[in-house]
């Protein structure tokens, strides 16, 4: 369950086709029966005799020691057929699986002049201000020249090609033109629709213009708003990965929208998209700027409080440049504090610096020389911004309570590989033999679930949590998309999310490599599971189980014990340095 699953996991084993005649046996594991994408190719799994001979469309594909097969076919628009033939001594068995693809992703034709008016950005509307940047996107024949216009503003301005990968397509998609327009003081638009054009080399012009209409007002026009009981993720560009969240009550500055989405000014140069669905408007005008009290700095339960009294329930925000850098907590919204205000530290801080720019205050908390910082945790309690600041337990595993969280259970199966085998299986078999490995090492370990049992991402977080984890590793393995080549992706990565448990990911992947396994790389992602600050967390994918290789291994307990123990000993020596 990694970077390209998601779709391919939500497939469960109950999709598989198997037919026998005779004793020639035919089982296809994905696609599931009557699959709808929107990709130009499907990827096909399944399994037979290991003697048999198998064609897809036609076309005779490698067939492994295990019986497992894999392919790539390319879709048409509409209903597709896809016939897979099994033959052995004269006997063949032939299963039809049907994928339809519906509106496509693929490159408009070169002529006639084609403009993808469906694909074309903006889509919807959107209200903007001074500094913010408007971003629009042209779809149609590829190798041309494209420009854009919008009001008065942007007058047949030029648009840069390129070249949008499928994730799995070769050649990718081409006739892809983006621009971006940062909006100057003075520029101002009343719901005006983007006007696009393209021109050939002969000289000959199309034109369509943008479903989403544009309006940019004055940068004054401000409205109060706060954050609702549920909170709110924020993101760079409207629906956007994650960028920070936001806790419920916070009061909040709204500049902006764009369809479902408010734009949020926590500062001139810091501005992002929330839900709309996640903030209370509550009036016209700005909030009155709040003010800092005295900050203190004094020995918490296992490290260090840091609380800074603020007047209102401002924004805030926490970022970390490697693991060994200092904390940098922005409050947004501050009567700014004039010079700086240095304070102590105590263990595992060395000092607190508290500075303010711009309108917003920042705290400055850096680590003791060659310290990680192990968790921390920042909160507002009434008129308080509360950061609390976890040491790390020592440098030894014995004692140590580490989480290991078998990903997937029960209706959640996770991918499926080619001869049947489920990834929630093989997680929990890892799962168990990584337990084993570092209770004997004198570790407390627990595992989120010992059985085929379905938890929510939140009750995973919440068993480590209740438990006193001091760090959290959840086990998973990979399969490649719906669209994407079987062949093309094996081996292991791992993945942090916040960057003090970027070490960990390291140190597992690097003892995964002196082990044998192929190893892709480390990767920061916004996997719920290891978004929690106050104990390193990671996610390590130990196989592709959608390439027929990877699955031969993870069919060995043998390899699962490999794969155990390296995770075990990168835990090992990620404390070891870290503790």
């Amino acid at each position: 369950m990694g970077r390209s699953v998601f779709l391919a996991a939500l497939f469960i084993l109950s999709s598989t086709a198997s037919h026998t005649t005779e004793g020639l046996r035919l089982n296809t594991t994905f696609p599931p029966r009557d699959l709808v994408m929107h990709y130009p190719q499907v990827r096909i799994a399944g399994s037979c005799d290991s003697s048999c001979k198998v064609r897809i469309q036609g076309k005779e594909v490698k067939v492994y020691p295990t019986g497992a097969f894999v392919g790539l076919v390319p879709l048409k628009e509409g209903e597709n057929i896809i016939e897979i033939t099994a033959e052995k001594r004269g006997k063949t068995r032939t299963e039809r699986v049907t994928v339809k693809c519906v509106d496509p992703l693929t490159t408009s034709p070169v002529s006639p002049l084609t403009i993808d008016g469906a694909r074309c950005e903006p889509s919807v509307d959107m209200v903007l201000q001074e500094g913010d940047s408007v971003n629009v996107r042209l779809k149609g024949s590829p190798g041309m020249r494209a420009f854009w216009t919008l009001g008065n503003c942007v007058r047949d301005a030029s648009m840069e090609e390129v070249n949008h990968s499928t994730n799995g397509s070769p050649a990718g998609v081409v006739g892809i033109y983006r621009a971006s327009y940062r909006i100057r003081h003075g520029d101002r638009v009343e719901r005006e629709k983007v006007r696009f054009t393209l021109v050939s080399s002969k000289g000959e012009k199309i034109s369509a213009v943008s479903a989403g209409r544009i309006t940019l007002v004055p940068n004054e026009e401000i409205t109060k708003g706060e954050i609702g009981g549920e909170g709110a993720v924020v993101s760079r560009e409207p629906g956007g990965s994650r960028a920070f969240e936001l806790e419920p009550g916070t009061r909040v500055a709204l500049c902006g929208e764009a369809g479902e989405f408010y734009r949020l000014k926590l500062s001139p140069e810091e501005r992002y998209w929330a839900p709309k669905k996640a903030v209370a408007e509550k009036g016209r005008g700005a909030w009155e700027p709040a003010s800092l009290g005295r900050p203190s700095v004094v020995p918490g339960d296992g490290g260090a409080k840091v609380r800074i009294p603020v007047s209102a329930a401002v924004p805030w925000n926490i970022t970390q440049s490697d693991a060994r850098a200092p904390l940098m907590l922005s409050l947004y919204d501050i009567l700014t504090p004039e010079g700086k205000e240095k304070l102590k530290g105590v263990s595992p801080l060395d000092s607190v610096e508290i500075s303010g720019t711009g309108g917003h205050a920042r705290c400055e908390v850096v680590p003791m020389r060659d310290r990680f910082l192990w968790g921390f945790s920042c909160s507002r309690d009434k008129n308080m911004c509360a950061l609390d600041v976890r040491s790390g337990p020592g440098k030894r595993v014995k004692g140590l309570i580490v989480a290991i969280d078998p990903g997937h259970g029960g209706a959640q199966v996770g991918a499926v590989s080619p001869t049947g085998l489920r990834e929630k299986e093989v997680n929990l078999s890892v799962a168990r033999a990584v337990a084993d490995f570092l209770t004997s090492k004198g570790a407390k370990v627990l595992l989120t679930r010992e059985s085929d049992a379905e938890l929510s991402l939140a009750e995973r977080i919440e068993k480590a949590r209740g438990k006193g984890a001091d760090l959290f590793v959840s086990i998973h393995n990979n399969s490649q998309s719906e669209h994407g080549d079987p062949l093309e992706r094996r081996g292991a990565d791992t993945y942090y999310g916040v960057t003090h448990s970027q070490p960990l990911a390291e140190r597992i992947l690097a003892s995964l490599a002196k082990e044998g396994v192929k190893t892709n790389g480390v990767h920061q992602e916004n996997f719920a599971v290891i978004l929690p600050t106050d104990y390193p967390a990671v996610l390590v994918e130990c196989a592709y189980m959608s390439h027929p290789e990877d699955e031969m291994l993870l069919l060995k307990k043998k390899y699962l014990k490999r794969v155990a123990s390296a995770i075990g000993k990168g835990i090992m020596e990620f404390v070891k340095e870290a503790g």
